[in-house]
Order: C-alpha cells, then structure tokens, then sequence
C-alpha cells in the first residue's frame, strides 16, 4: 500500500457559528426516527436504536444519491450533509453517498468493548470492495467542555508512529474523515458530554 493511499483529512471550525448553532438544537439533530432505504427508492422508518446512547438516523442507504436521506431531514442537518458532500469531493471523492448515518450520544465504551478500540471500519456494500472508495466521516457536536478524543491512523501504533494521521479532542464543531485503509479510535476522557455524528460513505462514480 502507497501512503498516498492513506487518505484523511481534519477540520476543526467546520460549520459556520450560525449552522453550529442550529445544529446544537438536538430537534435539529433528528435523533428520534431512524430509516431504510431500498435500491427502488422505498423507506422503512424506524424509531432508532433507543438505547439512548445512539440513533440510527439511517441503518441503511442503498439508494443511487442522498435525495431522499435529505428529503427527511430537518434544514440545518441536510446543510451539514451538503457540506460533508463538498469535502468528500474536495478529497477526490467522485460521487459521495450515505450509506449508514447515525448518532452517538455521550459514547461511554467499556475496556471489553472492542469496537471502541482501535479499528478499522467496513461498509457493507456489495458492489464497492476497494478501500479508496469508502469513506468515514465523524463530527462533533456539544455545549460542553470535553476532554475526549478521536484520533485517525494507520495502525493501533498511532499518530506519532507513523508520523501520519490525526489526534484531537472532540469539542464541538471537529470534522474527522478518512477512506476505510486508515483506522479510528474514540478515546474517553473525564469530560465526555458530546453527541458524535458519524456517517459510512461509498463513491458512487
């Protein structure tokens, strides 16, 4: 694997302080419903996970683009979509489209918990195996000082191994993506009071 395969890129500051605060309205948030939608287009709402710590905005997207996912949401929440869209693009993604989307509400994960470990994340989709074309993408949002944070590397080694990555506290309004060669990890500090947008995306070209 060439490093030029390992894609990623950070922003802190990504919405504008009139989106960001839209978006810290948690009926913005549009954590109360969760859907399905098949390849024709057809929707299966749900209410979510409602364990309280998540909800599955979207289990799953196989539809062509992001239409109907945006038709569904509230305004402030499908602008952070078409924002997310343009950095995808900026980063050489041809044709980005959610596949799964969802929110973690103060993630508290126990040391058996492996999935907040680090790791690497696949997408489920079919027709798509190569890495470049699947994507990552997590953004905070909250009111609250935090010391949690979130890091994107190669191995479990981390950032200053490789001299190649990135590792921030996820106080509001941080944009963290990478294609499915790099690998994630969400550390939890004392302060954790952040809900954690993530979203699976594939190029659809």
């Amino acid at each position: 694997m060439k490093r030029s395969d390992l894609k990623y890129f950070y922003q802190p500051n990504f919405l504008d302080s009139e989106l960001h605060e839209l978006m810290l309205d948690t009926k913005n948030q549009c954590l109360d419903f969760g859907m399905t939608i098949d390849s024709d287009g057809s929707i299966v709402f749900d209410k979510g996970y409602g364990d309280g710590h998540n909800s599955g905005t979207v289990f799953r997207n196989r539809y062509k683009d992001n239409s109907i996912i945006k038709d569904n949401l509230s305004q402030p929440f499908k602008s952070v979509i078409d924002l997310l869209e343009i950095k995808l693009i900026e980063n050489g993604v041809k044709n980005p489209v959610i596949f799964n989307l969802g929110m973690m509400i103060n993630p508290n994960p126990s040391p058996s918990n492996k999935n907040y470990g680090w790791h690497k994340d696949y997408n489920i989709i079919d027709h798509i195996q190569d890495p470049l074309k699947l994507w990552f993408t997590i953004f905070s949002l909250t009111k609250n000082e935090v010391t949690s944070e979130f890091m994107v590397s190669p191995t479990s080694e981390g950032v200053d191994y490789w001299k190649l990555g990135v590792k921030e506290i996820v106080d509001s309004n941080k944009l963290f993506a990478h294609n499915m060669n790099l690998g994630h990890q969400y550390i939890v500090g004392n302060k954790n009071e952040v809900t954690i947008m993530y979203g699976r995306w594939y190029d659809a070209e």
